[in-house]
């Protein structure tokens, strides 16, 4: 079974957020590679526990 967590409209937003798409300004060649790290990561923080 394969769980989609990345497709949801939160984390969507999430990447949009720390990749800095919602700011005015800024430059879109280091936001592009800020929001392919943030996909990336997103599995692993998904599965990550407090200990």
């Amino acid at each position: 079974m394969t769980v989609k967590i990345f497709d949801t409209p939160e984390v969507q937003e999430f990447v949009k957020t720390v990749a800095g798409f919602d700011q005015a300004g800024g430059n879109d060649r280091t936001r592009r590679p800020t929001a392919s790290s943030a996909r990336a990561s997103t599995p692993w923080m998904c599965r990550a526990r407090p200990h």
